[in-house]
């Protein structure tokens, strides 16, 4: 991404790494580096001490996957739980947390052999 964008060549003297996100979250938090790369929802967990100042064009999202588990000792709640993540609430919660919510074609096709579906009434609570 950093090349796409021409700014490889650029940084790549000033940069030191991190073990983890969470590491350059915390140089960020104490002033300790300039800037750093971290994901959109650990820019969230930074508050006021992290100031988003670009979102870097990616090719592919990350990905977040969510199945109930196949020998749930409850899985029922289990599947209300993956329905009601993936549902218009669960997305509205997700995004004050910084994600982004996938509403793909391609993501509801790959819930089908969990037996889930996208809910259609915004705000519902799935199997309610």
């Amino acid at each position: 991404a950093l090349e796409a964008v021409g700014i490889w060549q650029e940084l790549t003297n000033k940069m030191i790494f991190g073990e983890n996100v969470r590491q350059i979250l915390d140089y960020l938090r104490r002033g300790e580096v300039d800037g750093g790369f971290i994901y959109a929802t650990d820019a969230v967990k930074g508050g006021a001490a992290v100031q988003v100042v670009e979102i870097m064009p990616l090719k592919e999202s990350p990905a977040y996957l969510i199945a109930p588990l196949a020998k749930s000792r409850q899985p029922e709640l289990a599947r209300r739980f993956v329905e009601l993540t993936i549902s218009e609430r669960g997305g509205a919660i997700l995004a004050r947390h910084g994600f982004k919510p996938n509403r793909s074609r391609q993501f509801a096709r790959s819930m089908r052999p969990f037996g889930l579906s996208q809910p259609s009434a915004p705000g519902s609570l799935p199997g309610s």
